[in-house]
This record gives structure tokens, sequence and C-alpha cells, in this order.
């Protein structure tokens, strides 16, 4: 019962500064957008900060799977993603340039990348799921006060391809649905559409390397 009063102490806090996490993330995603742009990645940028019926439910999630929360600060240092950008990329052989891009504007405490074959037994048997690269960042200090930004907190950025994208969020659509358990059938055909989206990067990053080819080919006036 104490753990579920943090939880509710917590969630109210949040929902009360919850403007601020919105303008956080709006801020990173034009910072990326911009840097995307003037790199000349095609990409497309979202944003948000995390609802805080979403929140409560991922936090009595955790709770059931052992996190004993005691105090607020124990949930601040384990909750990550309050403030999300998306940024979502025509080719996944880019992530590689974004990646220097967000080094070189923001602050990356540390980058996840999904599957984590080190601690997933399903992506440890070549059974793919989720595939991105999370970046924990830090926002510098001039764009802070550039955008006058009060708050430091870390916000995440998420970088997947467009064929990805689409996989995941209806993934998330099917296996977080309240009414009933996902069932086999259905991780049958979510598991056949992945295949069909690794092929399609696949191809994609074979068009994006004969693209990179032929420019260093063509002449330069």
């Amino acid at each position: 019962m104490e753990e579920n009063n943090i939880i509710n102490q917590y969630v109210q806090l949040y929902s009360d500064q919850i403007h601020t996490y919105k303008r956080t993330a709006a801020v990173t995603a034009r910072i990326c957008k911009q840097s995307l742009d003037e790199a000349h990645l095609r990409n497309w940028v979202s944003n948000r900060a995390k609802d805080p019926k979403s929140l409560e439910n991922k936090l009595i999630q955790r709770q059931k799977h052992g996190h004993a929360y005691t105090t607020i600060e124990e949930i601040d240092k384990d909750i990550v993603d309050l403030a999300g950008v998306r940024i979502i990329l025509y080719y996944a052989a880019d992530r590689a340039r974004v990646k220097s891009i967000l080094h070189d504007r923001f602050k990356v405490k540390e980058t996840r990348i999904f599957p984590d074959r080190a601690n997933n037994k399903e992506a440890a048997r070549g059974r793919k799921g989720y595939t991105a690269h999370h970046f924990r960042v830090w926002m510098r200090k001039d764009d802070m006060e550039r955008h006058h930004l009060a708050t430091d907190g870390l916000i995440e950025i998420q970088v997947i391809s467009l064929f990805q994208h689409a996989w995941a969020e209806i993934e998330h659509d099917i296996k977080y649905k309240p009414t009933w358990q996902i069932v086999n059938k259905e991780q049958i055909v979510l598991g056949f559409l992945k295949q069909i989206v690794d092929l399609f990067d696949f191809s994609m990053t074979r068009l994006w390397r004969i693209q990179m080819k032929n420019r260093r080919l063509m002449p330069h006036n």
C-alpha cells in the first residue's frame, strides 16, 4: 500500500509539471529535426511527454516485477522517458550519422540498442523483436538558455527505421490491448511481419549503399 502511495505521489507531481516535459520534448524535437535536415537525412521526428495514466501503469507493472519503490527519488532514477523524441529514418543505414549528430548536439548519458541479445533470451536465439537505438541525453546548457528551459532532466531519443516503426506500433497495440491477452496466432503473424520488415530494411540498406557509391563516382563540375 505504501508503494502505491509513492507511485500516486510521483504521478501527481509529474502531472503538475507535464507542461514542462511537453515543452522540453518539443524543443528537443526541433533541434533534432533542424540538425537532420541540415545533414540531408530523410527523416520524420515526433515528440511527446509521457501520458500520466501510462506512467502509472508502467510503475505498477515494474512494482509487480520487483521494483520496490520507497521514495520519489528512486522512481525518478528509474524512469527516463518522461520527455521523449522519436526519429524515424527512411534508411536504417543512416543511424551511424544520426548517432554522431546526437553526440554533437546533446550530452549523451547512455545508448541502448534493441534487441538486447545480452539480456533477452528471445533475441539471443535470433528472434528479433523491437529494433531501435535509444539515446538518453541531456540538453546542452546553451540550448536550455536559448529556449528558456529551467529543467535539465534526461530526454530519451529513439532512433528507428520507417518500417520498424510501423511494426513496433502494431505490436504495441496488440501487446497492450486491455481486453484480452495476445494469442499464439497473433504471435505467429507478428513474427512473419517482422521478417518482412527486416527484409525491407535490408533492401533499403542495399539501395542506400548503391546510392552512396554512385554519388562518389559522379563527376564533380
